[in-house]
This record gives C-alpha cells, structure tokens and sequence, in this order.
C-alpha cells in the first residue's frame, strides 16, 4: 500500500463526522462481516476506547486500500483463522528470543512501515487512553498486524492480469 494513501485516510478519518463514522463503519460491516465480528468479539477484552480504535483502524485500512484502487475480496472465516495463526506463532516466536515490545513487534509484519505507521497512528488518537501494560501493548500491535495482515491476503489488483490476491 502507497503512504500517500495511508497518510490521506488519516486525513479522512479525522474529518468524519459522527454521521459518515457510522456510515463507514456500516460499510466495512457490509464488505467484510468476518473480520468485523472478529473485531466486535474483542469488546470484553480491551477497553471501549481500544476497541473502538480497533473498528477505526479497520475501517482506516479499507479507506486506504481503496485510495490505491485495490479491491479486498471477502475476508472468509478460514482465511482470518489462518492469518491469526501464523501471526500468533509470528509473535511467540519473537518473544522466545528477547523481552518483546512494540518496536520488534514491526519485524514480523508483512508490510512493516504501514504496521509502524497504523501503530504511531494508534497511539497517538488513543492517547491517555492507551495501556501502559506494554501486554496490552503488544496485543494491540498483534490484532493491528492481523487486520492488516488479512486485507492484504485478500487484495485484489483490478489492474492485474492474473486477478489473484496479491500482497498489497
């Protein structure tokens, strides 16, 4: 994915008002509704600022995806379970190594610059609301990485000859 596309999402974000939020976040909904359970399925687990934040960088990433004119095929139950996996396994093994935080967590990312930049981004609107638990930390950097992971996995160039999912 193309920074300028990313860093204009942002931009698009933070200009919604709370009636085109809902309607994006209706849209995402419609176009990937696994990915979207998956994601409302963590509400008891993080705080309601962190999961909110969670459906916003979902929703950041479909934005982004399309300023790129890349189509994100439906992201299927057996596809997210397989993208989960591997991160899981992606993280446990970092972790083996060395004391893990956010920084390495870029390392096992298939598109590092747009994990670190979703990451600061994040950060940054959670602000005071972010958890000081560097767990905390590290599990939001692993369901960021998953939501980035699976949309990539399920991309689709319309330019493209092939028509295939592409990592994006």
């Amino acid at each position: 994915m193309h920074n300028d596309a990313l860093e204009s999402a942002i931009r698009e974000l933070k200009l919604t008002s709370e009636a085109q939020w809902t309607q994006m976040l209706g849209e995402v909904m419609d176009e990937q509704p696994h990915l979207m359970s998956f994601i409302m399925n963590l509400a008891d687990d993080f705080s309601e600022e962190v999961h909110e934040q969670l459906m916003r960088a979902t929703v950041l990433l479909s934005i982004a995806f399309k300023k790129t004119g890349i189509q994100i095929e439906l992201i299927t139950p057996a596809g997210l379970d397989k993208v989960l996996e591997e991160k899981v396994e992606a993280y446990e093994s970092l972790a083996e190594g060395e004391d893990l935080n956010p920084e390495l967590l870029s390392e096992v990312a298939n598109s590092p610059l747009v994990f670190e930049r979703v990451r600061q981004w994040f950060v940054a609107e959670l602000g005071e609301y972010m958890p000081l638990l560097e767990e905390s930390q590290n599990n939001i950097g692993l369901l960021v990485d998953v939501i980035i992971s699976s949309m990539e996995e399920f991309a689709v160039d319309p330019n493209s000859k092939t028509n295939t999912p592409t990592d994006a």
